[in-house]
């Protein structure tokens, strides 16, 4: 895959996720549409990963997915993480 056409997929999935975090709240109670949303994040995520891994067989290791640091994850909310938990906010 042409390494621009990756970034921009993945640039579009960062739109889509940024888009769902701000709607977030409006979606609570709409898990069908959640699930949607999160399955279309995840493969144009998957899309430009594999893209990257094909256009650069010889180098692979260059785009797995490593563990960030403790100081690089991402705070959650609270309540999303209820909701993850829980499945809903109480």
């Amino acid at each position: 895959m042409d390494p621009e056409l990756a970034l921009s997929l993945i640039l579009h999935g960062c739109r889509i996720a940024k888009d769902l975090e701000a709607r977030l709240g409006d979606l609570a109670n709409q898990p069908e549409t959640l699930s949607n949303t999160c399955d279309d994040i995840v493969n144009i995520f998957t899309t430009a990963k594999e893209g990257l891994n094909n256009a650069h067989p010889q180098a692979p290791y260059l785009f797995h997915h490593h563990q960030p640091q403790p100081s690089q994850q991402m705070r959650t909310d609270p309540c999303l993480q209820e909701w993850l938990k829980y499945g809903g906010i109480a």
